[in-house]
């Protein structure tokens, strides 16, 4: 654990330690799921590719036969 104090600025890891003891977890896993999931942001998103070709909506109407709703 005190090895993320060489990656990670000490107010992130004190929060990082906060949420964890509010989500009830302890392991060190889990301290490092946190500070990674808070560095990443919305800007490191990729936007859709726009020359992929995408699928039709998929034909349900088969699926009546069987009943129920949908």
């Amino acid at each position: 654990m005190l090895m993320l104090y060489e990656k990670y600025a000490v107010d992130k890891i004190e929060a990082a330690v906060k949420e964890a003891l509010k989500s009830n977890v302890g392991c060190s896993n889990a301290l490092k799921q946190i500070l990674h999931s808070q560095n990443i942001s919305m800007e490191s998103q990729f936007d859709p590719l726009s020359n992929w070709e995408t699928l039709p909506p998929a034909d349900i109407s088969a699926y009546e036969q069987l009943g129920g709703i949908l």
